[in-house]
């Protein structure tokens, strides 16, 4: 069974307060026309050929579609299935979760700023421990800074990992990171 509601679901107050003090929203781009992205064999790509990222490529976050839920693997070549709902909302628990294997997962709609990739629009999706772990970080960091600076809540990235010792599995573990270079409007401008 999932973990409570973290701290009566953290991710959605966030995201409230961010619509609430944003003063103007722009409408996110169709789904269908967005690259997936993530973090995979400890590197960071897009597409189904997960291309690299260049090493200075800078992301803006939409913190506005931020969305959370789970996901499970089906195996045998079968599509993932994932149940997603905006941050905003509570997860929805699906009818058939103690049966298969769902983990969490979240998702960060961006746009590359910079290099040839320029004007990518992607969903940055992930489901480890790492991610989780990262995708909180960016959510209280984008929560402190509307509070600070409300008119800049876009945060803008760079895309990085580190890595850890795993004693249990005798092997290096790495973990996506996003580091924040500076904030935007939502407007872009």
């Amino acid at each position: 069974m999932p973990k409570k509601a973290e701290s009566k679901n953290l991710v959605a107050d966030a995201v409230k307060d961010i619509l609430g003090m944003a003063q103007t929203v722009s409408a996110p781009t169709d789904v269908s026309e967005r690259e997936y992205g993530g973090f995979r064999h400890s590197e960071w790509g897009y597409g189904r050929d997960h291309e690299e990222f260049e090493a200075d490529a800078e992301i803006a976050l939409n913190p506005t579609a931020f969305q959370h839920g789970y996901i499970h693997f089906p195996g045998g070549g079968a599509r993932p299935a994932e149940i997603m709902v905006p941050a905003t909302s509570p997860k929805s628990i699906p009818s058939d979760y103690d049966d298969l294997d769902y983990k969490d997962a979240s998702m960060m709609p961006g746009k590359v700023l910079n290099g040839i990739d320029q004007g990518l629009e992607l969903d940055l999706k992930g489901n480890s421990f790492g991610w989780d772990k990262m995708f909180k970080g960016i959510v209280r960091a984008v929560v402190r800074q509307v509070q600070t600076d409300p008119a800049n809540p876009v945060p803008v990235v760079k895309l990085g990992s580190n890595s850890y010792f795993n004693k249990r599995y005798s092997k290096d573990i790495s973990n996506p990171t996003m580091e924040i270079v500076r904030w935007m409007p939502m407007d872009g401008e």
